[in-house]
This record gives structure tokens, sequence and C-alpha cells, in this order.
């Protein structure tokens, strides 16, 4: 039997193969550990242990891991590094959470594994869907664009995320967007698919909803001037009825009602509010965040945020000026408005709401920008939109690839001393017999299992670990039962010196109550952490 490949589609492969094969081969050549990463990787275990149970013991226990943004791909995504790494279904509450925990770099490839195929499959749904429209440079280019625009583009594939289904959230936005400029009847099926887009964004990530913004805009482009507003109100009813109906069965069956009516409250907050989480004040644009996130550009190189603002506004220029001179929709005015709502749309919630690796989901509407570039001028200038965005991309590459390598070698040096330190623990604490409390974040098991069975929601599995803590504890579990506590483990990340440790007003971040340093009590320093003894009752 012989296989014979279109040649647009042999180049979606061969891309596709290529991103597949590059986070696993990083997080295997250079090792970072689980434990010594950020939130992100305990949280989507805690996921992964709460479908294993919910499996294993047929109860909708609460995901408490989605009750901030819904993370529901990731959330399986999880769950099948675990199947994959051989414990599909939970057993007896903890043995089934040791013997996870004992094998927890298998589980860790595996997720990166699979973010990878995400991604790979996100690359080849873009080249598919654009080469019948544009030509192999212009896609390439697109995809490198993405890629080296933010270090965030990667690293979330490194230490999954939601945002590692940033390009598949654009890639099946992009289309829909090209299945509402080729349908001048606006028939129901265009306006379902396009709901369940707008559904799939939002249940990955709240951010995410400029992907039915961006669609509501590319529909009015599309049908205001033709089919009249009679049917357009009717498609937007189909939209919005059908987008509304997929999260709230996502809700109830999938995420459950305790936790989807907490994640609508914090989405809430985050609209209303300013801050990280929207736990600032009132207002919605906080001046003072805005400016600090963009002076962090530079140093961040997140510099796909203010390529995904002026592409964005420079699409939303031309195609509006273009669609009122001539009050006639055209499939790449339509294509144009929605990338460009899009790409305007997540650099402003980012900015919003800054972190350097949230610029991962505004980096992912980038290739549609080019795309749609390439739509409007390929006609008058049909080399200078991959020229142009070959120039962007070489011009950020750098000191994009720069911080990677930074990243990289921090990461990785930063695994083998906190390796060392687990070692030299065992000698500081030889003499210790109280419990020791493991404090936000130390990179070490004992502290990333707190936060694990915190965010699991599985009771049985939080009674049985508070039983058998083996003289630990950590900033999360010790609200669950009192300890007597005799030395902290501090994570040098949030504490830098000896007199940063002495002078902080708690050095126990997320813990039940606020410790600080005393008098007479012991301060040793290691790598990674510091270690604070307390002194001895007399």
């Amino acid at each position: 039997m012989q296989f014979h490949f279109r040649p647009r589609r042999l180049q979606s492969i061969v891309l596709a193969t290529l991103f597949f094969a590059l986070p696993p081969t990083l997080a295997f050549v250079f090792p970072i550990s689980f434990w010594a990463g950020n939130d992100n990787e305990p949280l989507g275990l805690a996921n992964a242990f709460n479908f294993a149970f919910r499996l294993a013991d047929h109860v909708m226990y609460p995901a408490d891991g989605m009750t901030n943004h819904p993370g529901l791909p990731f959330y399986f995504l999880n769950w099948s590094a675990l199947a994959l790494a051989g414990f599909p279904i939970a057993s007896s509450p903890l043995d089934f959470f040791r013997a996870v925990t004992d094998h927890i770099r298998t589980y860790q490839l595996f997720a990166i594994t699979l973010s990878a195929l995400v991604g790979a499959a996100s690359v080849y749904l873009f080249a598919r869907a654009t080469s019948p429209f544009a030509p192999g440079p212009v896609i390439l280019v697109s995809l490198l664009l993405w890629l080296l625009s933010t270090p965030a583009s990667l690293t979330t594939f490194l230490s999954p995320s939601d945002e590692s289904f940033a390009l598949a959230v654009n890639a099946i936005f992009l289309c829909s967007l090209l299945r509402i400029a080729h349908d001048d009847r606006g028939t129901i099926g265009t306006f379902a698919f396009a709901a369940a887009v707008s559904a799939f964004a939002y249940l990955n990530k709240l951010p995410f909803m400029y992907v039915a913004v961006a669609l509501g805009a590319a529909m009015i482009v599309q049908y205001v001037f033709t089919t009249g507003v009679v049917r357009l109100s009717a498609g937007f009813a189909v939209f919005g009825l059908t987008t509304i109906a997929l999260v709230v069965a996502a809700g109830k069956f999938l995420i459950g009602w305790p936790a989807f009516r907490g994640l609508l409250y914090f989405h809430r907050s985050v609209a209303l509010g300013s801050g990280l989480y929207g736990e600032g004040d009132g207002a919605v644009i906080s001046t003072s965040a805005v400016l600090n996130a963009v002076q962090s550009i530079p140093s961040d190189r997140t510099f796909s945020l203010p390529l995904a603002m002026v592409g964005g506004m420079g699409l939303l220029l031309i195609a509006t000026y273009s669609l009122l001179r001539t009050r006639e929709p055209r499939p790449e005015l339509t294509v144009a408005i929605g990338c460009g709502v899009a790409s305007l749309l997540s650099a402003v919630v980012v900015l919003k709401h800054y972190a350097p690796h949230y610029s991962a989901g505004v980096s992912a509407t980038l290739p549609g920008c080019v795309f749609a570039y390439h739509l409007l001028l390929k006609k008058r200038f049909p080399r200078s939109t991959p020229v142009a965005a070959a120039i962007i991309t070489l011009l950020v590459s750098y000191p994009v690839v720069a911080q990677l390598q930074s990243y990289i070698r921090d990461r990785t040096e930063f695994t083998r001393a906190a390796a060392l330190d687990r070692s030299e623990l065992g000698t500081v604490l030889a003499s210790q017999k109280k419990v020791v409390d493991y404090v936000y974040r130390v990179p070490f098991r004992e502290y990333g299992e707190g936060l694990v069975i915190t965010y699991a929601g599985v009771k049985p599995l939080t009674d049985a670990y508070t039983r058998d803590r083996r003289g630990t504890t950590n900033s999360l579990a010790e609200a669950l039962v009192s300890e007597d506590v005799g030395a902290y483990v501090i994570d040098k990340n949030y504490f830098r010196t000896e007199d940063a440790v002495k002078t902080a007003s708690n050095i126990d971040l997320l813990g039940p109550k606020p410790v600080r340093y005393q008098d007479g009590d012991t301060l040793i320093e290691l790598r990674t952490v510091f270690v604070l003894l307390r002194r001895a009752a007399q």
C-alpha cells in the first residue's frame, strides 16, 4: 500500500512533527524537578487525582482545581498523563497517592509529551486551515512569530498549564472564522460551530473569551449588510444560547456545581476588579497596573503583547475603512476583523492582569494576524507580509531565545541545588523531635503534596493524608490539623537573605496564622532554602 501526501499536507505534518519533538527533548536533556517549578504542575496533578478518584469511587468530588479558571482540557490532559504512567483509577487513597508521587518523574514526562502533542496538533490544524489561502513562507513565519515572540510560548509546554492550549484555541477559532467568511447565507450550523468554539475557549480559561467577542464581530461584518438585522439577530441568539448551554452542561456534568459556582464568582471579580486576580480596588482598569505591565515587557521579553496590540489595531483600521467605503463584505475583511479583535483584546486582558506566562495566550493570536495581513495585502503587496513578519521575528527572536536559555539553565541548576539541599536537610533536622513545616513555596515534595491534596478535593484522600504526615506538614495541610511545629523550611525565592527572614511579618505565606522569627531561634542557610529552628522551651 502506498501513501500519497499533497505537498501542503506534508508541510503541515513536518511542522507539527518538528514542534512535537521539541518540549520532550528539552525536558529529557534538561531535567527540572516537578516540585521545583511553579504551581501549574501540582495543580494539574491535583486535577488528575480528582478524576482518578471520581472514576474509582463513583463520587462527583468537587474539582477545586477548576474553581479559578475552568481548565477543562488541562484537567483531562493531566489525568491522561496519570493513566499513561500506570495509574488511571485510584485504589486505597494513601497507597495510591504515595505510589504516584514515588513515580512523579514518569508522570511529569507524560504530561509534557501530551502537551507537546496538543501543540503539534494545533500547528497542524493551523497549517492545514490556512494552506489553501497562503503560501508556505507565510505559514512558516506565522508559526515562528508565535513561538519566538515570548518565552512563555515554549515554557508553557515545559510546565504544562491552561496556556498550553492557547494555540489550539486560536487554530480552532480560525477554522470557525474562515467558515463564517465563506458562508454567505449565515446557516445555523455556522453559528452553532462558532458557539462550540467559544465554549471551548471559555472552558480553557476566562481570558480566552476574546474568541467569542471576535467571532461576534466577524458575524456582524459578514452579515449586517447582506442578511439583514432580523436574520443576524436570530444567528446571534443561536450563537449565545448554544454557548451558554454548552458551558452550563460542562459545569454541571464535568466540573460540578460547587466548583462551577466558585468559578463564576471568581470570574466576576477578575472582570470587575484590578490586580492579578481581581483582588485590587473596584476599577476595571488600574492605571498603575497597566503601567507596571508595560514597563515589565522589555525585561520579561513578552514582545507578543505590543505586537498583538499594534497588529490587531492595524487590521481593524484597514478592514474597517475598506468595509465602510464599499459596504460590501469580503472574506478577507471578515477574517481581518476577527483576528484583529482577538489579538487586541488578548493583549488588553493580559495588560490588565499581567503575569509573564499569560503572554502565551497572546502570542497564539499572532499567526492569525499574519495570515489576515496576507489576505488583505496579497493583491497589492504580495511579498510584504512574509517579509515584514520575518523581520519582526528576527528582531525579537534573539532576546527571547536568550531568555529561554536562561530560564532552562536556571531551573536546571535550581533543581540540582534543591536535590543537594534535600540530602542535607536530613542532617540539619536529625535532632528535630517536633513537626517540620515546609512553607510556600519550597522546592520539595513535602510542600507540593499539600497543594495537591488541597486542590484534589477528595475527602477520603485528605483524611488519610492528615492522619499520616510522618513528622512533616506544610502551609496548606497545617490548616487541617493542629501541629506542634519545631522547624520551618523557607523558600529563598521569597526570603532571599537572613535579614529578610528575621524582619518578615510572616514567613508562612499560605499558613493559617502568621509565623515570625523570634529571639533565640536558629537560622541555617542552604542553597535554596533557609531552615528556621525554634528555640527549645525553657
